[in-house]
C-alpha cells in the first residue's frame, strides 16, 4: 500500500475523531437524513424527524446528529451561497412546495416545460412571481425574489388571471416564452378549480333543498343543470353568477292570475324547494328545454 493511501486513511481516521465538534447548517423538508462535507468528504447522518425548515445540527458519531437549534438568517446565506442559482417563475403551492417553471438556458439543463417543486420558500414567494433558488442536485431551495425583471409584466398577469382571461388573449409587450407557459399552467389551474367549486356549490344547493345533484354543464352565458327529486328528474338553466338565479326552470312557474312567468322569481335552492312541494301535491307541469 502506497505511503498516500496510508497518510489518507490516517487523515480521514483523525477527522471522523473530530467530527462530532463539528456544527453545521442543513435545510430539512420531511427527511430523516442529511449530510454535509468535512475536508471534502461527504458524511451523512440520519436525523429525527422535524418540521421543515433550517437548523443546525451536531454529529453525535459518524451515522448520527441531533439537531441544536434552528439556523439564523446569515447562516441560511451563507450556506445557499455555495450553491449555484437557478431562475424560475412560481404557479402554485402543493403540499408546502411551491411549483415554478425554470427560466430557459440554465444551467443543469431543466426544460421549460418541467414544473419544478421549490422548498421553504417565504412569504415574499407568490404566484407569477420571478425567483432565485438555489439547487444542491437534488433539491431546489428558495433564496429570494428576483428584481431583474419588469413587476409591471407580473401584475398585469395576475390582473389577467383574476379575471380568468384566456391565454391567447394575453398580450404584453417583452413576455416571455416562460412567462407565457407560467400563465397558461395556472390559468388551467385556477379554471379546474372556479369550475369544481361552482360544481360544488350547486350540488349543495340542490342537496340543502332535498334534491339529488346529477351534473351540471357550464355554457357560455349560463349552467345547465340536472337532478333529482323524489325520483324524478329535472333540467333547469341558471345563470353563472354565484346566486345562480333561475332563468329557465323547466317547470310551469306562470302566475295563472297574472299570466307572469316566474321563474326568475327563483334561485336554485329555492326552485327544488317548489318542486318539492309541487310533487307532494301533484301540481308539477313540465318544460321542455333543448
Amino acid at each position: 500500500m502506497s505511503r498516500d493511501v496510508l497518510d489518507l486513511i490516517d487523515r480521514i481516521g483523525k477527522q471522523e475523531n473530530k467530527i462530532t465538534e463539528k456544527v453545521f447548517v442543513s435545510p430539512v423538508f420531511y427527511n430523516t437524513r442529511i449530510a454535509t462535507s468535512v475536508e471534502r468528504i461527504i458524511y451523512s447522518f440520519d436525523i429525527k424527524s422535524v418540521e421543515p425548515g433550517w437548523y443546525k445540527f451536531q454529529p453525535v458519531n459518524t451515522k448520527r446528529a441531533r439537531m441544536i437549534g434552528k439556523a439564523d438568517l446569515d447562516e441560511i446565506h451563507q450556506y445557499l451561497q455555495f450553491l449555484p442559482k437557478v431562475r424560475l417563475i412560481l404557479v402554485f403551492k402543493n403540499h408546502k412546495a411551491y411549483y415554478g417553471v425554470p427560466l430557459k438556458g440554465n444551467k443543469h439543463g431543466f426544460e421549460v416545460s418541467e414544473l419544478l417543486p421549490v422548498y421553504l420558500f417565504d412569504d415574499m414567494a407568490t404566484d407569477l412571481s420571478k425567483i432565485i433558488c438555489r439547487f444542491d442536485g437534488a433539491n431546489l431551495w428558495y433564496d429570494s425574489l428576483d428584481f431583474s425583471g419588469d413587476p409591471a409584466k407580473t401584475d398585469y398577469l395576475i390582473e389577467s388571471l383574476k379575471k380568468l382571461r384566456d391565454p391567447k388573449w394575453v398580450k404584453y409587450t417583452g413576455l416571455t416564452l416562460e412567462e407565457k407557459i407560467a400563465y397558461a399552467i395556472k390559468h388551467t389551474y385556477e379554471k379546474k378549480i372556479s369550475e369544481e367549486s361552482k360544481k360544488t356549490k350547486l350540488q349543495r344547493d340542490v342537496e340543502f333543498a332535498g334534491g339529488k345533484f346529477l351534473e351540471s354543464k357550464e355554457r357560455s352565458d349560463h349552467i345547465y343543470v340536472t337532478y333529482e327529486v323524489d325520483g324524478a328528474k329535472f333540467s333547469t338553466i341558471v345563470s353563472k353568477d354565484p346566486n345562480h338565479r333561475v332563468i329557465t326552470a323547466g317547470i310551469c312557474l306562470t302566475d295563472h292570475d297574472t299570466g307572469r312567468a316566474g321563474d326568475t322569481d327563483y334561485d336554485l335552492k329555492a326552485l327544488v324547494s317548489v318542486i318539492r312541494e309541487g310533487q307532494r301535491t301533484n301540481q308539477i307541469h313540465r318544460n321542455i328545454i333543448l
